[in-house]
């Protein structure tokens, strides 16, 4: 067995190095895009950030009323990409993902939410639509 991704401690500035990362990669690669239909649809990207007691019920519930929206609409599909590490982890939502999976009357093993991390096991066990890419950042030693 492999033991799961965990990294060192957070602080201050470790998180505000990780967001100035994610917004440079995001500048380099969107600012090198010629191509008008994938630019078009860059621009439809939307990142918002919020806060609840119990995220991964948020997430969820989100993601399904957008795919509601969209299914009504028949304007697209929606495609949820969730980060899978510990890096920046504040707390385990082991306790509130076992809490989801039991009132979704889903069973879904460790194996699965040690691959997916907690988020992607969260979005994947409710109706929160087909595409869910879950990626996990490779750090160089």
């Amino acid at each position: 067995m492999f033991p799961d991704t965990v990294y060192g401690n957070q602080s201050t500035q470790t998180r505000l190095a990780s967001d100035t990362a994610d917004d440079l990669i995001w500048g380099r690669y969107t600012s090198k895009i010629s191509d008008t239909t994938l630019r078009e649809a860059v621009g439809r990207i939307k990142f918002s950030e919020e806060h609840s007691n119990k995220p991964l019920h948020f997430v969820q519930t989100f993601a399904s009323t957008l795919q509601s929206r969209l299914e009504g609409a028949r304007s697209g599909r929606l495609l949820i990409v969730a980060g899978r590490s510990r890096r920046m982890a504040t707390e385990s939502h082991a306790v509130e993902l076992k809490e989801l999976l039991s009132e979704n009357r889903t069973s879904i093993g460790g194996e699965a939410t040690k691959t997916l991390g907690e988020v992607g096991t969260a979005i994947i066990s409710g109706d929160a639509g087909e595409g869910v890419l879950v990626v996990q950042a490779k750090f160089a030693v």
